[in-house]
């Protein structure tokens, strides 16, 4: 799903070298991965000085943001559910007695059958969705017991990508995959480089001065994740998040968040597929209710 805006704040990022034409138009596949990781050592996109990066020392996730002031320091837990239930909707079962608690850096897949309670999930933890029993709690903090401005900070610190993708329709490519830096206040020049760095990376480059309506479905879900991860997020939570896509399109966004969670990024995939990829931690939902979580790598 996308979704219209009025103009946007800063000027459309334009790049006259790569044009689209017919052959373009028909085949979206991405070119050969980069050699060299997109996200450097020390946490800058794009960098590439070697490594270990002598400018900088480690950036921890969410540290690209600097509109979003700490809410909550240094919090022992990254994302946690305590009895967490969300309602029945759309004749979809509910989801019941969800008590999960993540640590900074810990990577999750949720997996089970359409329907089994993924989504809704995903929606408690990315704060779409409030809780009808029991509690959430996101980077130390209950989040609706927030402002709505509080709110709103706090998820600005989390990486999203729903199935619906949210994408913004009468924004660019280049423009939506910026967004997140640009309401963190980044420079223009440097969200739009940055940008630039990531869609290229992301096979999505020549596709830069497109709307989201002009690209595949494939091509929207690659640009949600580039959207998501743009502003180095400390939680990052992804739906199907290469369901629509080629087997190399999906190797490459799976490492791109390998890569970040390695970086210092809590990682939680859902998928109906149960080895998507090698999560140490494991939960499978069977119509709204968790079985006992699994823990060991298991996956490609």
């Amino acid at each position: 799903m996308v979704q219209r805006a009025g103009p946007s704040s800063f000027a459309p990022f334009r790049d006259t070298r790569d044009r689209d034409t017919p052959s373009r138009l028909t085949d979206h596949s991405p070119p050969a991965e980069p050699s060299r990781p997109l996200f450097h050592s020390c946490g800058l996109l794009g960098c590439r000085a070697p490594a270990p990066c002598a400018r900088v020392t480690a950036k921890p996730p969410g540290t690209a943001l600097p509109n979003a002031a700490p809410l909550a320091p240094n919090p022992a837990s990254a994302l946690r559910l305590a009895g967490a239930a969300a309602p029945r909707r759309a004749g979809v079962p509910g989801l019941e007695g969800v008590d999960l608690d993540l640590a900074p850096g810990d990577f999750l897949l949720v997996h089970g059958e359409a329907g089994a309670g993924k989504s809704l999930l995903m929606g408690l933890a990315g704060l779409t969705l409030r809780p009808a029993t029991g509690r959430v709690e996101v980077l130390g903090l209950n989040p609706w017991r927030l402002t709505g401005a509080g709110r709103a900070r706090l998820r600005r610190r989390m990486g999203l990508v729903f199935q619906d993708l949210d994408l913004i329709e009468d924004m660019t490519v280049a423009e939506n995959a910026a967004l997140p830096m640009q309401i963190a206040g980044v420079r223009p020049e440097t969200r739009r480089r940055d940008a630039r760095e990531l869609l290229d990376w992301m096979g999505l480059g020549s596709r830069a001065d497109a709307l989201p309506r002009d690209l595949d479905h494939d091509e929207q879900q690659r640009l949600a994740v580039a959207r998501a991860v743009a502003g180095r997020p400390e939680i990052i939570l992804a739906d199907e998040p290469v369901g629509w896509m080629g087997p190399e399109a999906a190797r490459r966004v799976l490492r791109l968040l390998l890569q970040l969670n390695r970086q210092g990024a809590t990682l939680v995939l859902a998928s109906r597929n149960p080895n998507l990829a090698p999560a140490p931690r494991r939960m499978e939902l069977v119509r709204g209710r968790p079985l006992p979580e699994a823990r060991g790598e298991v996956g490609a």
